[in-house]
């Protein structure tokens, strides 16, 4: 499990003596952005958060990683029951979303003997499309790695540390791979998650900005959704941080979704747009971003009454865009 690993804020607590949630809600709140991380014996967790949001959540055992709602579960289950260290670091807003994604990549190619320019290649394909992910090189006593999130390099291993992006740190990163491929039984881990192919994305002219209309009848979809999970018992995780994410995996055929150009800023119900983009992808891409959430939750039934009523106030918008219930 890797996150950049900065000097801890806090550490040396036995998970036997703390209430666990308790502690991310103090962290929360003097913080503001982080990650707690539990190391047990056997295994491992992390809970990413921000001031007002638990971001995300990983729990690994055996190699076998979960992320979301069942790893929070798993991580207050063990702690209860087993003794973990615990560490509190510091992440910065974007770091706190970039590498909470990087944690969600899944084993591509593993223990595979590379070349120089083998890994060269393998390393230029992630800027080249957009991948999110890291690749670790080893050997019997030396390790190296660089960390990906959609094509931006966020982070580097070098041995025992992961470092921050900085040029310095990249030549460090070269020369210790340099010296691992020298060893006879260096092996190479890849993980990936996500691929972006902006050349999808046109070179044309800026498109026409979408309607008054439509950004308020999509801030009102969004909103609907927003509204549920906010009074709901049974959800644990906040929507802001769900809708961030969501944004984030339809970033390749969506661009103006990229949380971090700002483009379209959801709060309370209202959407402010400052992108450019046709009607028709401002309202395809809110639309299927929601409908994914939902049906990722499982809230199909519940949720189906509520939107009823934005159908009709906004029947002229889902008929021309085929926007239809349920998802």
């Amino acid at each position: 499990m890797y996150f950049p690993g900065l000097n801890p804020i806090l550490q040396g607590l036995n998970s036997y003596y703390i209430r666990i949630e308790k502690l991310i809600e103090h962290f929360r709140g003097e913080t503001g952005t982080g990650v707690i991380y539990f190391r047990g014996p056997v295994s491992q967790g992390a809970v990413f958060f921000e001031s007002e949001y638990f971001m995300e959540s990983f729990f690994q055992k055996n190699g076998e990683m979960i992320s979301g709602e069942d790893a929070f579960n798993h991580i207050l289950e063990n702690c209860s029951k087993n003794n973990y260290e615990i560490y509190i670091y510091y992440l910065n807003p974007e770091e706190v979303y970039l590498w909470s994604e990087v944690l969600k990549s899944n084993p591509e190619e593993k223990q595979v003997s590379l070349n120089h320019n083998q890994l060269k290649d393998m390393r230029e394909t992630f800027p080249d499309q957009k991948k999110t992910g890291y690749i670790i090189t080893y050997s019997k006593n030396e390790k190296a790695g660089i960390f990906f999130a959609y094509g931006k390099i966020i982070g580097y291993l070098i041995d025992g540390s992961t470092l921050t992006a900085e040029k310095q740190n990249y030549d460090n990163y070269l020369t210790k791979i340099a010296s691992i491929l020298k060893k006879p039984e260096q092996k190479t881990d890849v993980y990936r998650e996500k691929s972006y192919d902006f050349t999808k994305i046109s070179a044309s002219a800026a498109p026409a900005s979408p309607s008054e209309e439509s950004v308020k009848a999509m801030a009102e979809y969004i909103l609907i959704l927003d509204e549920y999970i906010q009074n709901s018992k049974k959800i644990k995780y906040e929507f802001p941080p769900l809708l961030k994410r969501k944004f984030m995996e339809h970033i390749d055929e969506y661009d103006f979704l990229d949380p971090f150009a700002a483009e379209l800023v959801y709060s309370s119900g209202k959407i402010d747009f400052s992108g450019s983009t046709d009607e028709e992808s401002f309202v395809l891409g809110i639309s299927k971003c929601i409908s994914e959430i939902i049906n990722e939750l499982n809230l199909q039934k519940p949720v189906k009454p509520i939107y009823e009523q934005w159908f009709k106030n906004y029947n002229n918008i889902a008929n021309r865009y085929n926007i239809v219930f349920p998802f």
